[in-house]
């Protein structure tokens, strides 16, 4: 924009006759975007508001995702947003709201019994947001009065009768019938204030369709307001003016309050938007990865930037490439981004942009490491400056990572690992490597020895094999809060004895065509023949059973208790009738799913030692999949529950066309028709199953958690990648894995969905049972929560460890901040800027959130390890600043407001805040 440009814009936003709607980096998706995303799209584009143009927006405009979350309108309200506006919500849902005149209302949070989260919301009761579906109920009549289609300008009316231009002769007949149509509109709601859109995607790019609208409306504005017998007044106006007029004609007290979300969408007929909460699920995970990198990467920046003032300038160089990852991430919130429903192209370039993300956070995170430990003398920052080597190598945007091989010989014999912990409290966990040699030690930070296990690598994409040379070390790792831990690995001579590492027990079944050379410290069993019967696999005290096809049958619990649950693929075929087929947006099956179709007698490797325990599976079906199953135990005695993790590493064969994958977990819990998902990542909502709806309708978003449960048994599934899932039947959890279809299904996108590369997703399936005389009143309620157990293991999983090495023959030393609480989540901590009084304020920002979980389910070892405080915390002791620095703030930062005393947040169960730290110089 030219100066004079720039002039009149902040001259039209201080008068109010333009108003900037959010305010953020993009107009988010609500069923696969995590909560911290959604947090990290808002700040930075409240942040850029802030900074160019000293704006702070009030009210919320999102008319184009396919379905509404609880968590977006609270998330809004602790912005600072007022008043909201939606519009894609299920047509059925519509017309219950408008018959009880309910499109207005007040949208509580499940957890809020005073509302004290209220969002005020308007829902708009047609089927688009276009000018043909805004006026009234006839689209017919409403788009004549869309000028942007008068003659000549290539856009028309689909009913056939074009727009005419207002003129003298015909504004009385013209005035009437609009009129008409916004009376019957306005029927629909409990005021005599009406809101009228009057815009479209791709609108407004030429002067032209500026003036149409606005001389052929101002004519018939004119005429109507004359004409006193018509009982109406009419004028153009902003949100700002319609929500203003509305809340002085209407009593907040008047509206009605209404809880829960709005998924799954349908815009008619039988087409529920269910499929896209699965679209291009590789991008999806690579989504996760670059939040967990993020978050990791401003956490530790800021640790460098309030250690010392004389780190702030080489804190602030790291800065710049972090605000570029998180832009990065901001963008493909869009709903049309982290959905899958992009077109190929558009697809390539969101996907660049991740890629680079995660390259830029590494780059920070590696070199923040290295200056808290080491203490070197400052100097300018630049990227390519590599100290440790993160062990996490992406080389292009559309192929999976790989890892490092720590390689160990008589040049190099022994490595640093350096591990951050981006979590505020201590984690517990088995480490797992890989290196050159079976002929390893371990040692912690002070040169102790620590117990180890070797096991063989198993790769392959479509039979399984062992990798030459490459072996996975596992042992037991902790790190602090918010901290860095540093280990070595060294070689060691081959003949000398060590009591300190253990060698694992390798089974390989339906491969006795294999020529098998490992060490021979590895114990390998290889019968012949093919495999008849289940088989188990023990790590500790945990016990799985499998079925000869090398799938989960069963977990035997540390207390003995079993568990069935039994693991199958299954596949969806699409409606082939026109327009009734799946594509990017819409899920339309052709009928209950059918198994998977692999060959039989798979290859399976199963390997056990005293940390981890794993069975690998390899699943190839014909013209559908090839699916690389690993299902691993580990001993960790700090969660204390029966707990196995699953990776899916597949590839949807690029022959086939228009199939859906999905896995499903069968049990026999009795849970009825109900079922627990999370919105978000932010809480957990009771679903119900419902017969009378068609398959797809059943379907919904799977951001993070569901779980299933009875009286005595609860099933959860937590998830690194947004998924689709689905309860069908009792005691069964159904998770959709990827889909590959030819067809457009008509939503906007002009394609299918054939763009398929192999992914890899990782669940982790815990299983617990309720504590004794503890009285749950599931069945009665309309939200649900995670066991403590389940939530530690959920965050680790989205927030993963950061793996780091070198070569320095010098350890440095394990920072040690204090240990945390459990029930506390560091949202994010960035630089921000903000308003307080009239001035503008630099500092840190740092959003908190305290979480609740359900003690009903399992048990007491989990709490001895891991802390559930009071919900302070203080600023003081977790980043070393002044108490009178800290003040509470809006979500974003834009509004600073009153100190908190001595530097304490105090944080309700549920309850999301943030605070600014001031870091303002003062002048003269």
């Amino acid at each position: 924009m030219t100066i004079i440009q720039k002039f009149y814009c902040f001259r039209l936003l201080k008068s109010g006759q333009i108003e900037i709607v959010t305010g953020g980096w993009v107009m988010n998706d609500e069923a696969n975007s995590h909560w911290l995303s959604i947090v990290q799209q808002l700040t930075t584009g409240h942040q850029w508001l802030m900074d160019n143009m000293g704006y702070i927006p009030k009210n919320h405009w999102s008319i184009d995702p396919f379905g509404y979350s609880s968590s977006q309108p609270y998330i809004l309200k602790l912005s600072g947003l007022e008043n909201s506006v939606i519009q894609r919500v299920h047509y059925r849902v519509k017309k219950e709201l408008a018959m009880n005149r309910q499109l207005e209302f007040k949208w509580r949070q499940l957890w809020d019994g005073v509302g004290k989260t209220d969002m005020f919301t308007h829902m708009m009761p047609f089927y688009s947001y276009d000018i043909p579906h805004t006026c009234g109920p006839d689209p017919k009549i409403c788009c004549q009065f869309d000028f942007k289609r008068l003659p000549g300008n290539g856009v028309t009316c689909p009913w056939g009768i074009p727009p005419r231009k207002i003129i003298q002769k015909n504004v009385n007949e013209r005035s009437s019938l609009i009129l008409d149509q916004w009376r019957k509109k306005a029927q629909l709601y409990r005021s005599n204030v009406l809101l009228v859109p009057l815009g479209d995607d791709f609108r407004y790019d030429r002067a032209n369709e500026w003036d149409n609208q606005y001389s052929n409306y101002d004519m018939i504005i004119s005429h109507i307001n004359e004409n006193d017998s018509w009982n109406a007044e009419v004028q153009f106006g902003t949100l700002s003016d319609y929500f203003k007029a509305l809340h002085e004609e209407v009593k907040l007290a008047d509206f009605p309050v209404l809880s829960g979300d709005f998924f799954t969408y349908a815009d008619r007929n039988q087409h529920y938007w269910s499929g896209y909460y699965t679209s291009r699920p590789f991008y999806k995970r690579m989504d996760r990865v670059l939040l967990a990198y993020v978050r990791a990467a401003e956490t530790i920046i800021m640790q460098v930037f309030l250690s010392s003032s004389s780190k702030q300038l080489m804190s602030l160089q790291l800065e710049e490439r972090v605000d570029a990852a998180r832009r990065a991430l901001a963008l493909f919130q869009h709903h049309d981004g982290v959905t899958g429903t992009e077109r190929d192209e558009v697809r390539e370039d969101y996907a660049k942009k991740l890629f680079q993300a995660i390259k830029y956070c590494q780059s920070a995170i590696q070199q923040s490491a290295y200056h808290l430990l080491r203490e070197p003398v400052l100097k300018e920052q630049h990227q390519e400056d590599v100290y440790f080597d993160v062990d996490d190598i992406w080389r292009r945007h559309d192929e999976l990572p790989s890892r490092i091989t720590i390689t160990l010989d008589a040049m190099s014999p022994s490595r640093r690992i350096v591990l951050y912990n981006a979590l505020p409290f201590r984690r517990y966990e088995v480490l797992t490597l890989i290196v050159s040699s079976p002929h390893v030690e371990v040692f912690d930070h002070e040169g102790s020895p620590l117990m180890s296990q070797v096991s063989p690598l198993v790769a392959g994409e479509r039979r399984l094999g062992f990798s030459a040379n490459k072996f996975q070390l596992s042992f037991p790792v902790s790190v602090g809060s918010l901290g860095l831990a540093v280990y070595s690995v060294a070689l060691r001579d081959a003949a000398s004895i060590n009591k300190y590492t253990s060698y694992s027990h390798v089974r390989i079944y339906n491969a006795d065509y294999w020529s098998v050379e490992l060490p021979n410290m590895f114990a390998v069993e290889q019968p012949a023949g093919r495999l008849a019967d289940d088989v188990t696999l023990r790590a500790n005290n945990t016990r799985l059973v499998l079925t000869k096809d090398g799938l989960l049958k069963a977990i035997v619990g540390p207390n003995g208790k079993t568990t069935p649950i039994h693991m199958d693929f299954v596949q969806y075929d699409t409606q082939k009738t026109p327009d009734n087929n799946s594509g990017a947006y819409l899920f339309m099956p052709a009928g209950p799913a059918t198994d998977l179709n692999t060959d039989p007698y798979p290859e399976i490797v199963i390997i056990e030692g005293p940390y981890k325990a794993t069975v690998y599976t390899g699943l190839v079906g014909p013209k559908e999949a090839e699916i690389v199953l690993a299902m691993s135990l580990y001993t960790n005695p700090s969660l204390g529950h029966s707990e196995v993790e699953l990776q899916h590493t597949f590839q949807l064969d690029p022959a086939a066309d228009d199939i859906e994958l999905a896995i499903r977990l069968s049990t026999n819990i009795k849970n009825g028709d109900t079922f627990y998902t999370d919105l978000n990542g932010m809480q957990m909502i009771r679903r119900r199953y419902f017969d009378k709806l068609p398959l797809q309708a059943n379907f919904y978003p799977l951001p993070a958690a569901a779980y299933i449960e009875d009286a005595t048994t609860r099933l959860t599934v937590l998830t690194s990648t947004p998924l689709g899932t689905a309860a069908l039947q009792p005691g069964q959890i159904e998770i959709m894995q990827d889909r590959r279809l030819s067809r457009d299904d008509n939503r906007g996108v002009n394609q299918g969905v054939l763009d398929n590369v192999r992914t890899r997703h990782v669940f982790r399936v815990v299983v617990e049972h309720s504590q004794p005389n503890c009285q749950s009143s599931a069945a009665d309620r309309t939200s649900g929560q995670l066991s403590l157990g389940a939530a530690v293991s959920q965050r680790t999983l989205q927030q993963p460890l950061v793996v780091m090495q070198f070569t320095s023959e010098e350890v440095p030393p394990t920072t040690a901040p204090p240990h945390g609480a459990a029930d506390i989540e560091l949202a994010s901590i960035r630089p921000a800027r903000g308003m307080r009084d009239g001035s503008k304020l630099h500092g840190v920002g740092a959003t908190f959130r305290r979480l609740h979980f359900d003690s009903c389910y399992g048990n007491d070892i989990v709490s001895k390890w891991y802390r559930v405080g009071d919900g302070q915390i203080s600023l003081n002791d977790m980043f070393e600043v002044q108490p009178d620095k800290v003040f509470e703030s809006s979500l974003t930062f834009n509004t600073i407001r009153n100190p908190i005393a001595d530097g304490i947040l105090t944080l309700c169960p549920m309850e999301v805040r943030s605070v600014f730290i001031n870091q303002t110089i003062k002048h003269g």
